[in-house]
């Protein structure tokens, strides 16, 4: 379904996500880069500006090479290749792995407040196109965060999720992995010679996969099949080498490792309070890295999935792979 979904005439797909939230958040930061990546930083109404520019959404912007433990800042643009992917993380141990051939664009100011929650404001993600995968802290100031589409919005409650939306087809895919997700859709109602808009709402929780159309009212739900789910982690595994962090200059390795370790964090309280018996298997070998730590906690909802895959789970020799491609087990908490 999602390769039918993604695949476009031109070979390319952009996602592009305005998230509004308070700046008490904090800039997102880059830890990982695979492809040539760019930033798009410092929007403006005017095409004057530092070279080279882009227009992109309505608005100018300095183009440059995305790079490992660059910040971005409220109004930036995140954009990847068709084979790239770039890893956000906040302070607040939140982080949004964005997929090949996707552009977002990031606003963590206060200008545009959609409504205001008790805690305060409602920090939304407008995705215009393409697809990405988060993870929310239930303790961030970003639990309440609202994914919004042309098709339906999505209320997060802290949780891991994916949301593919291709506005060519009309659709909406909402996948969760951990927690929940309502996913509410307006539709027009006949009310005698008339129409009025009604909400119909879902909540998706894991294991669940919900498509939203725009040419029908209803929304389907179903059980996430065995390959639906290996493709979304494919699409959003990703991580740094070694390598690539011994190269990094001495102040990025420092904001680099001082936001993973918060990512680290979040997603480990967060297996612990929905999976303790993972979180002691995770305690017992000693694990690290997010990356790992969601492949395994992605074992649960694959093995009671509709449909079959060669390898449902990951074995030792898996495991061992990834240790060793990820620099977060060695410079981890």
């Amino acid at each position: 379904m999602f390769n039918v979904i993604w695949r476009l005439s031109s070979g390319f797909v952009l996602l592009s996500i305005l998230l509004m939230v308070n700046s008490s958040y904090g800039n997102g930061v880059v830890l990982v880069s695979k492809g040539d990546n760019e930033i798009f930083t410092n929007a403006s109404a005017s095409s004057k500006g530092e070279p080279p520019r882009v227009f992109f959404e309505g608005k100018h912007y300095t183009l440059k090479k995305a790079k490992i433990g660059m910040k971005v800042k409220t109004g930036d643009v995140v954009k990847t290749e068709n084979k790239g992917m770039v890893r956000l993380g906040f302070s607040t141990g939140d982080s949004i792995n964005v997929g090949p051939a996707s552009a977002m664009v990031l606003d963590l100011g206060q200008k545009t407040v959609e409504k205001k929650s008790s805690m305060g404001i409602t920090p939304v993600l407008n995705l215009i196109y393409g697809k990405f995968r988060a993870i929310i802290s239930k303790k961030s100031p970003m639990k309440n965060i609202e994914i919004k589409t042309r098709v339906g919005t999505a209320g997060v409650r802290g949780t891991d999720f994916y949301i593919g939306y291709n506005p060519s087809v009309g659709s909406m895919v909402t996948t969760v992995f951990r927690g929940a997700v309502e996913v509410a859709k307006e539709v027009t109602e006949k009310v005698a010679d008339s129409t009025a808009p009604k909400v119909i709402k879902e909540t998706v929780k894991p294991g669940h996969t919900l498509v939203a159309d725009s040419k029908t009212e209803k929304m389907a739900m179903n059980q996430s099949t065995k390959s639906e789910i290996k493709e979304i982690h494919e699409i959003s595994d990703v991580a740094l080498t070694k390598e690539e962090f011994k190269k990094l200059p001495p102040e990025s390795k420092k904001l680099v490792i001082q936001t993973e370790k918060a990512c680290q964090k979040a997603v480990f309280d967060d297996i612990k309070s929905t999976n303790p018996q993972l979180a002691e298997y995770i305690e017992k070998k000693k694990i690290r890295s997010t990356r790992l730590m969601n492949a395994l906690s992605l074992n649960k909802v694959m093995k009671t999935a509709p449909g079959e895959l060669k390898n449902e789970k990951l074995s030792e020799e898996d495991m061992k792979k990834l240790i060793n491609d990820d620099v977060y087990e060695e410079y981890g908490p």
